[in-house]
């Protein structure tokens, strides 16, 4: 992960909108989410970004001699219900998504490939952001996302959880970027820094006939086009603090 510069990121803009600290911003890439304002001057929650949530898992535990890495998409965000609320004093926000698993092994399961697509479901907080500002900046917390799959060729079972409620801390922040006028959509960057587990059975028949286990306690990065900047002598436990 490279956390460091998505938490300076994060920290810079928010800390800008609430205490007025000084950010020198550095050049930004074309981020490829842009969403319409959903008619409250702002944008709902999680994003339903047409890339998604983007980053990268794996399965070590239950391998012999082997892992499997996972480029991971959460996307395909429905079933949004937020409302006024949560622990971060904003929002609070309950969805169902699709989580893509773009599977392949090294080590022993070298050439082994899969693509799965697992139903997730979700809640999230996000603190407080001020509706209709062309500039909105707030953190995030997914309290929990979780899915499974049951009976695939390869897996009898194959279970990703996430989410603070969980015991598996996923802390994030989104800014929303106004491209034009009142009323025009919004470039959308949010990340979230996640642990994770991953439980698996190997089907019969499989190449994972016989393996199984539970990897946990492992961290990735789940982002939507995070840009960077420069801001000194901000944490993230300082900004969560703010809105606690």
């Amino acid at each position: 992960m490279r956390t460091a510069a998505r938490l300076v990121t994060s920290v810079a803009i928010v800390v800008v909108a609430l205490v007025g600290v000084h950010v020198s911003a550095v050049a930004q890439e074309p981020c490829p989410c842009q969403l319409p304002d959903n008619g409250a001057g702002t944008v709902t929650m999680p994003p339903n970004c047409l890339d998604g949530y983007i980053g990268q898992l794996e399965i070590v535990d239950g391998l012999v001699a082997a892992t499997i890495d996972i480029d991971a998409t959460l996307f395909d965000v429905q079933n949004v219900l937020e409302i006024i609320g949560g622990g971060l004093g904003g929002t609070q926000s309950s969805f169902d998504a699709t989580l893509r698993l773009e599977m392949s092994g090294t080590g022993a399961l070298d050439g082994f490939t899969r693509t799965i697509h697992m139903p997730v479901s979700g809640v999230a907080d996000w603190g407080p952001r001020v509706l209709n500002d062309a500039l909105q900046a707030f953190p995030g917390e997914l309290l929990a996302l979780e899915g499974e799959i049951l009976f695939d060729p390869d897996f009898d079972e194959l279970r990703f959880r996430t989410g603070s409620n969980l015991g598996l801390p996923a802390d994030g922040t989104t800014t929303l970027t106004r491209l034009g006028g009142a009323g025009t959509d919004f470039q959308v960057d949010s990340f979230f820094d996640i642990s994770y587990e991953i439980e698996f059975v190997g089907a019969l028949g499989s190449v994972l006939q016989d393996m199984g286990g539970t990897t946990t306690g492992r961290d990735a990065t789940l982002e939507v086009c995070y840009s960077a900047s420069l801001v000194d002598g901000v944490t993230w436990g300082t900004i969560k603090a703010l809105y606690r």
